[in-house]
């Protein structure tokens, strides 16, 4: 609605899958994070990533890993080579501090330390609330007021840590 283009990272064959902006149909670019070669252009005039790909607890580690460390350093690297001025935006939903471990949240300590050692700007996003499909007695009405248009947000995006 504001003349921003939409470029969507789609794995082969979950093109169907994505929901295009009523402005307009997003421009779809093919790959997968887990095939560098892939991303090649994928940032190619950009200027800014949301990159809300993970993968969760209920896949194998190696799995994990693969996407949340090396799919996001892939991206920091496309990053450099095709959108040296990009802003990547980062959300991490790890729960840095939770007593139980976690090897999903090291994976997202891990993507974190990649991001803010890339030289590029970059904000990460962490949640502190997650809630599911169900959760309408308490979470949801929150959010719900959390929302209500109430004028603009300001977000910094270079270099910084926002919890939200």
């Amino acid at each position: 609605a504001q003349g921003h283009g939409i470029r969507v990272l789609c794995r082969p064959g979950r093109e169907d899958a994505v929901d295009h902006p009523a402005e307009g149909p997003a421009e779809i670019h093919i790959g997968d994070l887990t095939d560098t070669p892939s991303l090649a252009g994928f940032l190619a005039d950009c200027d800014l990533l949301l990159h809300l790909a993970s993968a969760h607890d209920h896949i194998d580690d190696q799995t994990m890993r693969d996407i949340n460390v090396g799919g996001t350093e892939a991206l920091v690297n496309e990053a450099k080579r095709s959108a040296p001025d990009l802003h990547f935006w980062v959300i991490s939903s790890a729960v840095i501090g939770a007593p139980v471990y976690s090897y999903y949240r090291d994976t997202k300590r891990i993507q974190e330390k990649l991001i803010r050692g890339s030289g590029i700007n970059w904000t990460s996003f962490r949640p502190t609330l997650v809630y599911g499909v169900g959760d309408q007695r308490h979470t949801a009405p929150l959010l719900r007021q959390c929302s209500a248009p109430k004028g603009t947000i300001w977000l910094p995006h270079d270099r910084s840590l926002i919890h939200i």
